[in-house]
């Protein structure tokens, strides 16, 4: 009899021992399950815009004054010749100012002011403003210039060579460029001293060799005049800079871990039309006001940074901890371009005073902007899936323990009646 009563109490035990196995791996689910995290869905969209240039360096106004007026040759038709135009800013030196509006009076002793809400959006003239006197040396590569005139001569070339360009194309306010008679300064072979029209040795300070004219005469940056102004006309038309953000890089996933969301790498655009009116250098990215916390950008290994060179990507990472709630969050961001480029405004001395501009090698700092929302998921993930698998074993655990329990105990209830 106590042998058949220890043999009973074994298989209880072997039974108990099967029971808490099945009981423990179910729990041991349910809590990989429970702590599993939950997944959201993603959709990804991109808004850009650009600001105005950011130029602060150009004066916000300067008084004007006169110098020299130079004739040109008596068989060009020409004979009012090219006056030289200076601007100051209190004390300081003296700067070439250029004329817009030929057939326009220039305004001396004025205070002409910049016109802050327009830069030059005409690559040509940029171009030409950049590479022609005196922001790049101008040498005279034929003829002969009298000395002590050569910055005098330098400023009259790129005079004339602006005004040509405007005639050819129409530019700034063609009813005061539309003389034919500047089309005549494309032949100029001669500058003569003022009031004069017929030359001699005393009176002439440029003299073109033969074959020759002004605009071949004079060199910047190993090009003529004459080769900068087609290249000026060549390029009237494209945009001296531009800075965007790839709208198709926006697309974001979860890492393995499902702690962040991650931006593939974004792409930044910038753009000079001509190397020689400006560099892009590289540009800087920051996270608006009101963006989830946590939230930071990377580039595209992973390391925090917010400045980039030219070339490089991006990343926004944000913690899935910070996206709650049902709707939609979305995430803003700033980017602003580096830029080392020639800007110039237009400037006004009042009425009947023509428009005159300069420019100078400014760091220029365009914006754009970039968001893209990040919406919860409703739909089952991965790790809720885990869950209610481990819950549905769980619970058959506990079924199949209670339906193994109940016969055992009654049919132990009766042997030992």
């Amino acid at each position: 009899m106590e042998k058949i009563y220890e043999e009973k109490r074994k298989q209880q035990k072997q039974k108990q021992i099967k029971i808490d196995g099945t009981s423990a791996l179910s729990f041991l689910v349910a809590i990989f399950a429970l702590v599993s995290l939950v997944s959201f869905g993603v959709s990804g969209g991109l808004n850009t815009s650009y600001a105005l240039n950011d130029v602060s360096e150009l004066p916000a106004s300067f008084t004007s004054s006169n110098g020299t007026h130079y004739y040109v040759n008596s068989d060009v038709d020409f004979q009012q010749g090219i006056e030289l135009h200076y601007g100051q800013v209190g004390s300081a030196a003296k700067f070439p100012v250029y004329c817009l509006q030929q057939r326009q009076g220039f305004c001396n002793n004025k205070t002409y002011s910049k016109n802050a809400s327009r830069t030059i959006s005409d690559a040509g003239l940029l171009y030409l403003l950049a590479n022609l006197y005196p922001n790049t040396t101008m040498t005279k590569n034929s003829g002969t210039l009298k000395e002590g005139k050569e910055a005098d001569s330098y400023q009259f070339v790129t005079q004339a060579a602006i005004w040509y360009y405007l005639y050819k194309n129409g530019s700034i306010d063609s009813s005061t460029n539309n003389d034919p008679k500047i089309g005549e300064l494309n032949d100029v072979t001669m500058i003569l001293t003022e009031n004069t029209l017929t030359p001699n040795t005393d009176n002439t300070i440029f003299q073109a060799a033969s074959g020759k004219t002004l605009f071949d005469s004079f060199t910047t940056g190993g090009k003529t005049v004459k080769q900068h102004i087609d290249k000026a006309i060549a390029i009237k038309n494209k945009t001296a800079i531009t800075f965007t953000v790839n709208k198709s890089d926006i697309k974001v996933s979860k890492d393995n871990d499902e702690k962040f969301y991650i931006t593939s790498a974004i792409t930044v655009n910038g753009k000079v039309e001509d190397s020689s009116i400006g560099t892009y250098k590289g540009y800087s990215v920051a996270l608006a006001s009101g963006s989830p916390d946590g939230a930071y950008i990377t580039d595209e290994s992973g390391n925090k940074k917010s400045s980039f060179n030219a070339g490089e990507k991006f990343k926004v990472y944000v913690p899935t901890a910070s996206i709650k709630g049902t709707d939609a969050t979305t995430v803003n961001i700033s980017v602003t371009g580096n830029f080392e480029k020639y800007t110039g405004f237009y400037y006004s001395g009042g009425e009947n005073c023509q428009q005159v501009t300069t420019v100078e090698n400014v760091v220029d700092h365009p914006n754009t902007g970039a968001d893209f929302a990040i919406a919860p998921d409703t739909s089952m993930s991965s790790a809720q899936t885990i869950y209610f698998i481990g819950l549905v074993v769980l619970l058959c655990g506990v079924g199949i323990i209670y339906a193994n329990a109940k016969p055992s105990a009654q049919k132990q209830a009766q042997q030992e009646q």
